[in-house]
């Protein structure tokens, strides 16, 4: 057993011995769970019908999910039910406590006694995945593991289970047996193994090691730091995009030096494998591919192409794992199509743009999003899908600034991943006529009182001589 095993069981021993504590007022009547492995994170889905079996309505019903924080704010949405027609649902954190996040939902009005309530719960917890050997030889399978839970997981008892995992190629359980009572064999349909459905009394707060391993040959990339820099220009109306990416590949290390002709000869650099050979960003529509550049540290990359609207960018090397890779890549779009003027409010617009656009099947460590609004504009308030965990405004100057520079609005998120490319950051600012005359005016000022000042400069006489003084010719 390795040390990761030994720790995972502790913390659910842990767990076991101090869990967090709420009103017995609900029953879970079904718990469907689904385990989504196909990219390099794990997606949790469960599907509960909870029952209110309180003598009293109850408008709360809590949650739990595992994770140091590292996993995504808890998604809750309402499947079914007959009293609820256009549902609003809010969650909260309210409590963790050995590696456990307890979230408290409420619901949009109280669900009366021997009610019931169908809910989905989704989140994606980042650093689950872990590779079963830490180095490999080349072109060798590349096999993963994950720690979980196989039993319900809930503060409320629960009377039936059943857990699917999907995309789980060459499954293989690799949990502690329990002794004296049988281990249950899954159902398997392709790379989906399928538990249950069980019926028993599960008891609340019960958490139980699951640890399995499954063949997965697709890289696992991983940015740690990524900067998205938006430029807002009204004079040109264009929006210009500059992203830079530090990017790694978290897939089983070379166990020995790196050879140029084996990789070849393996021929890993055209076949699927945990080798990163090219990296896949979709762009945006409307974007002109005659602007979109790609560089790194060393200069242009020029082993780019357009596939389908898409750009498939390729590294100066193949990216294995632990190996790092840094570069930049930008675009320009039509300020129009994002900006919109405030109706009623003169001057006053909302810029909406995307908070990735990136890189498919990827984790973002740290991601920078700042917006540089024109010189003289005034940040009014900003929204996103989510909380930010900083936001600072300051300024920034850049070509002909004459006063006090762009206004740079910076937003600071972590531990994002690339299913929340379509969610929209708004950005509400004023710029008035005014402050968009003021810069041309004030450059043209400057350049005129510069060509003024040498106007001047050629009528000023620098010469040493007295003046009307003529040269004797005698004296040559």
């Amino acid at each position: 057993m390795n040390l990761i095993s030994i720790i995972f069981g502790v913390l659910f021993y842990l767990s076991a011995c101090s869990a967090f504590e709420v009103s017995q007022t609900w029953e879970i009547s079904n718990y469907q769970r689904t385990l989504d492995v196909l990219k390099s994170y794990v997606k949790d889905r469960t599907t509960i019908v909870a029952r209110n079996i309180g003598s009293e309505p109850s408008a709360e019903i809590y949650a739990v999910v595992p994770g140091d924080r590292k996993d995504l704010a808890l998604q809750v949405s309402i499947l079914e039910s007959p009293q609820l027609t256009a549902p609003v649902l809010t969650s909260e954190l309210v409590a963790t406590e050995n590696g456990f996040n307890y979230y408290r939902i409420d619901l949009p009005f109280p669900m009366a006694p021997k009610s019931e309530i169908r809910l989905m719960l989704s989140y994606i917890v980042i650093n689950q995945i872990s590779t079963l050997v830490e180095e490999d030889k080349m072109g060798a399978p590349q096999y993963l593991q994950i720690h979980t839970y196989k039993e319900p997981l809930s503060v409320y008892e629960t009377k039936k289970y059943q857990l699917a995992i999907v995309g789980a190629k060459e499954f293989n359980e690799l949990s502690t047996k329990k002794e004296g009572s049988p281990e249950p064999v899954p159902s398997r349909e392709r790379d989906t193994y399928l538990f249950g459905p069980y019926e028993g009394e599960y008891k609340a707060n019960h958490f139980d090691e699951f640890h399995f391993s499954y063949r997965h040959d697709f890289p696992l990339p991983y940015v740690y730091n990524l900067e998205r820099n938006f430029w807002v220009s009204h004079w040109s109306d264009s929006l210009q995009l500059e992203e830079y990416y530090e990017l790694s590949n978290k897939a089983v290390k070379l166990d020995s030096g790196f050879s140029r002709v084996d990789f070849m000869n393996s021929k890993l650099g055209h076949s699927y494998s945990s080798v990163m050979n090219s990296i896949m960003v979709p762009l945006p529509e409307n974007v002109e591919t005659e602007g979109v550049y790609y560089t790194d540290k060393v200069g242009n990359v020029t082993t780019s192409a357009f596939v389908h609207g898409d750009l498939l960018l390729k590294p100066r090397f193949p990216i294995f794992g632990g190996w790092h890779y840094n570069f930049t890549l930008g675009w320009e779009h039509k300020l129009s199509e994002f900006a919109h003027a405030v109706d009623g409010a003169l001057g006053e617009y909302l810029l909406k743009v995307k908070l990735l656009d990136g890189l498919v099947d990827a984790v973002y460590e740290n991601v920078t999003l700042s917006v540089y609004l024109p010189e003289g504009a005034k940040f009014i308030n900003a929204t996103a899908p989510f909380e930010w965990e900083d936001m600072v405004i300051d300024h920034e100057y850049s070509y002909l600034d004459v006063s006090s520079g762009h206004t740079k609005v910076t937003f600071y998120f972590s531990n994002l991943v690339d299913e929340l490319r379509g969610l929209d950051i708004i950005v509400h600012y004023k710029y008035s006529v005014l402050a968009m005359l003021k810069k041309p005016f004030v450059t043209a000022f400057y350049i005129f009182l510069a060509l003024m000042g040498l106007y001047f400069l050629r009528k000023i006489d620098v010469n040493i001589k007295p003046k009307g003084y003529a040269p004797n010719p005698a004296s040559k």
